[in-house]
């Protein structure tokens, strides 16, 4: 009579257990799904080149002032100097080793490796560099000079005003902020 048994977390017994199915996870990654991350072959050459820390320059785009002059020929027309400027970045790199422990996979029938590279790797790197993002992102906000840039329109007592209202161009006047 085949009994009840617990290998290292897995529970087992071949007549009483239905296969083993993933759990699904309650995190979800709207933040890195809506490719505010993308892959940069230009620094993916220059991390190759110099390690996690690299600059990248980069040409400024001409102002967009409107002091085009009239071109009439008797007008001066002194040139405007171009710009350039630089970025310094720095990049991540974690890693992350699983095991499956001896006999598991004999006495349940199932491999919890194979179902790591099949279901769980994926989600796992998605949860940590989007929580890495956060992070990155909660410590700039954190900055004294990028307090002129949030806007919070929660309110703790008192009523709702105009101001605490979101309408259709809030979205448009948060973003001018944000920016700059």
């Amino acid at each position: 009579m085949p009994r009840l048994g617990i290998v290292n977390n897995f529970a087992f017994d071949a007549e009483a257990f239905a296969d083993y199915m993933q759990e699904q996870s309650c995190l979800n990654n709207r933040i890195l799904a809506s490719g505010i991350m993308v892959e940069d072959p230009i620094i993916e050459k220059a991390v190759g080149k110099s390690g996690n820390v690299g600059t990248v320059p980069f040409f400024l785009p001409v102002d967009g002032e409107p002091d085009a002059l009239n071109d009439d020929g008797k007008t001066d027309n002194k040139p405007t100097a171009l710009k350039g400027s630089k970025q310094t970045y720095m990049a991540m790199a974690r890693m992350k080793s699983w095991y499956e422990e001896t006999y598991t996979r004999y006495l349940t029938g199932e491999s919890p490796l194979h179902n790591l590279a099949n279901n769980l790797v994926i989600p796992y790197w998605t949860n940590q560099w989007e929580a890495e993002l956060m992070a990155i992102t909660k410590g700039i906000m954190g900055l004294d000079a990028m307090a002129s840039h949030k806007t919070d329109l929660s309110v703790t007592t008192g009523s709702i005003t105009d101001a605490n209202k979101i309408d259709l161009t809030t979205h448009l006047d948060l973003g001018q902020k944000a920016l700059g």
